[in-house]
């Protein structure tokens, strides 16, 4: 089977950028924080969820295969995640187990369960490899998503961020190559709390390779602010994936062994998608 760079589980395209549903802006102009400022203060908004668990979620989106797009929606998603690294998403269909999207500190992976059940797997030594094709792939960027976001600096960047002011909000914009170009942008909110709302991710072209859309941003115990509707969008592939969180619970203790890739050996189909990096 063919790598899909877009990742596997995707949907038509979404247009625009998302607002902070359920944030009431305040009446008057917004604070002209200076860089250091707004980075604090969205590393605070985001430092509760180093550990959590949500439950009771959706996700909608395509499977790609041999014969083309198939749409379907999954139901019960549930996610685990403990920074750095270990993350595991679920979903089933009709109760029957559908997709799990997962990551340990030495893997990421993405395995679906029907017609015919197929695992993608990667080492995270090759994430960032040019020659990896899912480099900018769902497995890789969920966890970004999902609220780890790195403000000091960007992959690949030359350094920390500049600071582009705009009416709809705080661009962190970060550059790498010869001359420097824009290879990363994060859209903070320019009300507080202070939040992102878009990140954007650029190849030496200027054309976007991932847009991540975050809206309706939830308190939780503890301080932080959790997006709750994430979209991830692969233009060039017109692919994107639309993920509704449910309950969001911090904080709580994974079972052992909640992490662990699953065993190539039991799938129909298997494939080591940065098996060219080596």
């Amino acid at each position: 089977m063919k790598t899909l760079v877009g990742g596997v589980v995707c949907l038509a395209a979404m247009a625009g950028v998302v607002g902070c549903v359920g944030i009431t802006r305040p009446k008057g102009p917004p604070k002209d924080y200076s860089l250091q400022e707004l980075v604090t203060m969205a590393e605070q908004n985001q430092s509760g969820l180093d550990r959590f668990r949500s439950k009771g979620g959706r996700m909608s989106g395509n499977i790609p295969t041999d014969k083309g797009n198939r749409h379907y929606d999954v139901d019960g998603v549930a996610v685990r995640y403990e920074k750095p690294r270990d993350m595991l998403l679920t979903g089933t269909v009709l109760g029957k187990p559908a997709v799990q999207i997962g990551s340990n500190p030495e893997h990421y992976w993405l395995a679906t369960f029907n017609d015919p059940n197929t695992l993608y797997w990667g080492d995270w030594a090759y994430a960032e490899h040019k020659r990896n094709p899912w480099r900018m792939a769902g497995p890789v960027k969920i966890m970004e998503a999902l609220g780890q976001v790195n403000f000091r600096s960007g992959n690949g960047s030359t350094g920390g961020p500049g600071l582009v002011r705009t009416a709809d909000g705080n661009i962190l914009q970060y550059r790498s190559g010869t001359p420097p170009h824009v290879t990363k942008e994060i859209y903070l909110t320019r009300y507080e709390p202070i939040v992102v709302s878009k990140i954007v991710y650029y190849d030496p072209s200027g054309a976007e390779e991932v847009r991540m859309l975050f809206a309706d941003h939830q308190p939780l115990a503890g301080g932080a602010w959790m997006a709750k509707k994430i979209d991830l969008v692969w233009p060039k592939e017109n692919r994107d994936l639309k993920l509704r969180l449910g309950k969001v619970i911090p904080g709580e203790t994974h079972p052992e062994g909640a992490f662990v890739l699953p065993d190539p050996a039991t799938f129909e189909q298997q494939e080591q998608v940065d098996r060219e990096c080596r």
